[in-house]
């Protein structure tokens, strides 16, 4: 499925798991440009606040069950332009900086062979 015609119809997107990895949802809304709410869990916060990138936040991360504080961090960023275009851009720097599926394969590549540069 192709999701881009999906994604550029949505102004935020909000996944309130009490256990993830990496959720490739939220990689595919970020790189659309799409600001998130996420709770606090497994790689969520990594994604969207970044590991000091200086790219930003992408979203806003909240408490696992905390419903009043996702309802706010939802209204902030649909009714704060500013902080929902700083977001938007900091997503989309953020998956294009470490995301990128080139980069990601040589990533692997390199892992590999230094694997095998050990073992030899």
């Amino acid at each position: 499925v192709d999701t881009f015609n999906y994604y550029r119809k949505l102004d935020l997107v909000v996944m309130t798991s009490k256990s993830e990895g990496l959720p490739y949802a939220l990689l595919e809304a970020m790189a659309n440009g799409i600001p998130v709410v996420a709770t606090n869990v497994g790689g969520c916060p990594e994604l969207v606040n970044g590991l000091a990138d200086g790219f930003g936040d992408a979203g806003i991360i909240c408490s696992v069950e905390d419903d009043a504080g996702i309802s706010v961090a939802m209204i902030e960023l649909c009714t704060n332009n500013d902080k929902w275009a700083a977001c938007s851009r900091a997503a989309r720097r953020r998956i294009a900086s470490f995301y990128d599926i080139k980069k990601f394969l040589q990533s692997y590549r390199q892992l590999y062979l230094s694997l095998l540069e050990a073992v030899a």
